[in-house]
């Protein structure tokens, strides 16, 4: 049996899933970016640690959903330069979430077991320090690895891939996991004791910073639901040579589907943050308010002149 062809992708099959992809990156990167602009805007939003954690985390989910429409103008189905940046960002960009879910983690986990010393401990100059190093090393390492200079042409080392690759991806997530559920231990021991423990000038922003915490615990459930299905077809790899025509085509499927709700997650996330944190609805309806009020205004100055 000839397994390359039980691999291979139907043309049909390839168009739809890439259009797919294109319409749920353009959902998510509308969304993220109007998550930002809010954070921007907003000065009960931005001058929060953890939501300028999230703001970047907004910026990475753009990056993952904005490669599919790039990927759709570069139709060729060869290895070359585009597509192989293309691949590294998006490689870049999944990384960077999966670090960033950490950090807000680290974050949460402050804040829940010292609510007093949290802003003394975490300050945005650490955070912004903490981003950039972050981002340099995310963009460095997937160019590192899919990048040859050599021809011209991107190529995988399957060695990093293979071996190093998920056994990293498998540390964090254990290290996200691990964080998120004593973050979750400790919010549900203190929450009775903050109640009795702060009031007055103090609960209100207790009670903020539990919003924040709820908000981040479903990020994790959004993550585990989006990332865990993608990391085990990835690991699993494709069937062994001389695999039945079955087999291949759930692994076929298996990836399409994965990949779909990978980039799904790029928009999902934001439907978080306005279920769970009434300080997001609240940015999310002034911005829209106000820029119906800007447009309103633009188009009655226009049919004015």
């Amino acid at each position: 049996m000839n397994s390359t062809s039980d691999v291979a992708i139907t043309d049909g099959e390839q168009i739809v899933m890439k259009w797919i992809s294109v319409f749920l990156g353009l959902i998510g990167a509308i969304s993220n970016t109007y998550t930002i602009v809010c954070i921007a805007r907003y000065r009960y939003l931005r001058s929060k640690v953890t939501n300028i954690l999230i703001g970047n985390l907004c910026m990475s989910c753009v990056l993952l959903a904005v490669t599919p429409v790039i990927s759709v103008f570069n139709w060729g189905g060869k290895a070359n330069i585009s597509s192989g940046f293309i691949a590294s960002v998006i490689v870049a960009a999944l990384y960077m979430s999966l670090l960033i879910i950490l950090l807000i983690g680290v974050d949460r986990m402050i804040a829940v077991a010292d609510p007093i010393g949290y802003k003394i401990r975490m300050t945005q100059k650490k955070a912004g320090l903490v981003l950039v190093i972050m981002w340099i090393s995310c963009m460095a390492f997937s160019m590192g690895f899919m990048m040859s200079t050599i021809n011209q042409t991107f190529l995988h080392n399957t060695t990093i891939y293979k071996v190093s690759l998920p056994l990293f991806t498998a540390v964090i997530v254990f290290a996200v996991i691990a964080i998120y559920v004593g973050i979750l231990i400790e919010f549900t021991r203190q929450q009775k004791r903050a109640k009795l423990q702060f009031s007055g000038q103090f609960f209100p922003a207790i009670r903020r910073s539990r919003y924040l915490t709820k908000m981040t615990l479903f990020i994790l459930i959004i993550f585990l639901a989006t990332w865990l299905p993608t990391m085990i077809v990835t690991v699993r790899g494709p069937p062994a040579e001389g695999s039945s025509e079955a087999t291949f085509e759930t692994h076929r499927w298996a990836s399409h589907i994965t990949n779909a709700i990978l980039h799904a997650s790029a928009f999902t996330n934001c439907l978080v943050y306005a279920f769970t944190n009434p300080e997001y609805r609240k940015a999310y309806r002034d911005l829209l308010r106000c820029t119906r009020g800007c447009l309103w205004h633009y188009y009655a100055r226009r049919n004015g002149a």
